[in-house]
């Protein structure tokens, strides 16, 4: 599995800013510390409706991700 994050990149509708805005960022030592893969946060993105609805999704899955709003 892939984990990445490039803060550069979160003004685009992508992978990092997913990443940012679940606060999944700390991706340098993953099994400690990353909550989803970059596999799993692209298949979402890329089967849900919305942006919302990707981001809700992810948040269920993982139901001890921090909070964002």
């Amino acid at each position: 599995m892939t984990y990445s994050y490039d803060p550069s990149k979160i003004g685009e509708r992508g992978l990092d800013r997913m990443r940012f805005e679940l606060g999944d960022v700390f991706v340098e030592e993953p099994e400690k510390s990353a909550y989803l893969s970059d596999d799993e946060i692209v298949a979402v993105l890329e089967s849900s409706a919305s942006w919302k609805r990707a981001k809700l999704r992810l948040r269920r899955e993982k139901n001890y991700l921090p909070s964002t709003e």
